[in-house]
């Protein structure tokens, strides 16, 4: 029996391939780094990629922020597509740094405030869909 099932599936399976969704380039793949500058408001698209029934999620590995002659701090925010189920967990984004404060706004978005001193950041992306947690990811912020 369960061998017919895996054949009425297989078909299906097929037919439904590979989506991803965020706000990616047209190729649908996470960027290697986001760009931003010390002081602006920096925005970072996180998204997933699903094949048949098997997803993952997807940032940019680095986001690196130009640090100019004064110390001000810069916001950046996570924004989850509107048109996707996927949640920020409670934990969404934590930093194992000093220097970054972070909150939650809401189910698609996390912010934080980065003081941090000049070099590499890592932090722990969470993410939710359906009530089951995805992989953590563990990307870097770069102040340079």
């Amino acid at each position: 029996m369960w061998r017919r099932v895996a054949l009425c599936l297989l078909p299906l399976a097929a037919m439904t391939g590979c989506t991803t969704i965020g706000d990616f380039p047209p190729d649908g793949r996470a960027p290697v780094s986001v760009a931003c500058k010390q002081g602006v408001a920096c925005n970072v698209a996180v998204g997933s990629e699903c094949f048949t029934f098997l997803c993952k999620a997807l940032v940019a590995e680095e986001v690196n922020i130009e640090r100019g002659e004064t110390r001000a701090a810069t916001t950046l925010t996570w924004h989850l597509p509107q048109a996707t189920e996927l949640r920020f967990a409670s934990d969404g984004i934590v930093f194992d740094a000093a220097g970054f404060s972070c909150h939650q706004l809401n189910a698609k978005e996390f912010q934080c405030v980065d003081s941090a001193e000049v070099g590499r950041h890592k932090y722990t992306v969470r993410l939710e869909w359906r009530g089951h947690s995805f992989r953590p990811l563990d990307p870097w912020v770069v102040n340079k």
